[in-house]
């Protein structure tokens, strides 16, 4: 999974085995240790109970809890991504969850092996 922060925007992009993992254990993590025991981490799940897209920003891990339901239906549909506006305190919060796939442009640091193919779905992704 990748994470991409822009301003007031997060955007998380999951491989077809995070798409999996997802669905299939309930979430998808990720974290980026630092020098002296820091770390960053992001976090994407499904509840059942939740009825909205909600995000948290809680001891240095950003947290987006999605309903079940809505998940599911993402997963085994084209569709490329979820977006959301929220407001956190006060304050607009755009959030994507978006299926990765293969960057246009030639990046050979770049595996693209678990990505999505561009004819896997209906809507028009972020291209790179």
């Amino acid at each position: 999974m990748k994470l991409r922060i822009k301003g007031s925007s997060v955007r998380f992009r999951l491989t077809r085995s995070d798409v999996g993992t997802l669905i299939e254990q309930g979430q998808v993590d990720e974290v980026t240790r630092f020098p002296a025991g820091q770390s960053f981490g992001y976090s994407l799940k499904h509840h059942a109970a939740a009825k909205v897209i909600e995000a948290t920003f809680r001891d240095g891990v950003i947290s987006i809890v999605m309903p079940t339901q809505t998940a599911r239906i993402w997963a085994a549909s084209e569709e490329a991504g979820i977006k959301v506006n929220l407001s956190v305190d006060g304050m607009p919060l755009a959030v994507a969850i978006e299926k990765d796939f293969p960057c246009l442009l030639d990046r050979p640091l770049e595996d693209d092996g678990d990505t999505f193919g561009r004819d896997d779905l209906s809507s028009d992704a972020d291209k790179g």
